[in-house]
């Protein structure tokens, strides 16, 4: 019983990590992953709006997303400012 309850825990934590990334409060979301279900939470915070800076800014044409952090570069960039990562044009 014991382990059921760490993992539904710790899956609680992790939807409330997504939902700060998503621009929601984590501490509000994760009490409700532990009083509904952390999957069924989780489900209904991808499917609502979100609310990040990030999701508000459109990318320019002279820029791309990384494909390892998602952080905006210049299109003729070869290394992402933001994690050192290799950038190849899509």
């Amino acid at each position: 019983m014991f382990p059921f309850i760490l993992v539904w825990i710790v899956l609680a934590l992790v939807v409330g990590v997504m939902a700060s990334g998503r621009g929601r409060k984590g501490f509000g979301w994760t009490i409700l992953a532990c009083l509904i279900s952390p999957p069924l939470a989780g489900i209904f915070l991808m499917v609502i709006a979100d609310r990040s800076p990030h999701a508000r800014q459109p990318i320019l044409p002279t820029h791309i997303e990384c494909p390892k952090c998602g952080g905006r570069v210049l299109r003729d960039a070869r290394v992402c400012r933001h994690c050192g990562g290799e950038v190849t044009a899509a």
